[in-house]
């Protein structure tokens, strides 16, 4: 999905970062999928997934896993986040032998997502790209900045919030970890990535 697309950052940041969605399409594939969007749940989980959300509700943090869980719809978006590229290729071999039947796109470093796609026995249907951001870029937050606002997609996670909690993490009236959790609740998709976001923080706030 385009908005996973635009993540930014150093290989190295982003060498910890694969964000999933897994979504039914109306009339197609929704009838009676809520145990199978369940399903994934359970499988990410398993796999040590640091967010889960309900692309139409909200995300563990806010809601509660079993909340989350057990609010699923048929029509609704299970997504999930991992920061070991290792829990990525055994969430999608775990996947892969479920055969839910529904999309599954992951978004991530194109050589190590296709390695984990590989040891997971599969081979990407369809490979899509940022081509970047074009115009007056000068306008743009610094790239550390952007690096926490683009693991939001929708745009939930703004510029001046993250200056605004860097800096407080600077002053020690707050921790990285809590800075990094208030983005990851502002993002009700729940593909922010809290552990990159505290890394992330950790380093501007030197």
């Amino acid at each position: 999905m385009t908005h996973m697309n635009h993540r930014r950052g150093t290989r190295e940041s982003l060498e910890h970062d694969f964000a999933v969605i897994v979504m039914t399409q109306k009339g197609i594939n929704d009838e009676a999928a809520r145990p199978k969007l369940q399903k994934v749940f359970e499988i990410a989980k398993a796999h040590n997934a640091v967010n889960l959300g309900d692309g139409k509700r909200n995300t563990m943090y806010v809601l509660g896993y079993k909340n989350m869980y057990d609010g699923m719809i048929d029509h609704g978006v299970s997504q999930a986040v991992f920061k070991d590229a290792k829990d990525v290729a055994g969430f999608l071999e775990d996947m892969r032998e479920a055969d839910l039947g529904i999309s599954t796109v992951v978004s991530g470093l194109f050589d190590i997502t296709a390695d984990c796609c590989h040891q997971a026995g599969i081979h990407p249907h369809t490979v899509e790209f940022s081509g970047g951001v074009w115009g007056r870029t000068e306008l743009l937050p610094s790239e550390d900045t952007l690096a926490l606002m683009t693991m939001c997609g929708h745009g939930m996670v703004p510029g001046h919030l993250v200056d605004r909690l860097v800096g407080e993490v600077r002053e020690g009236s707050i921790t990285a970890k809590e800075a990094a959790m208030r983005m990851t609740k502002l993002c009700i998709c729940g593909v922010v990535n809290p552990d990159r976001a505290e890394k992330l923080v950790a380093e501007m706030a030197v």
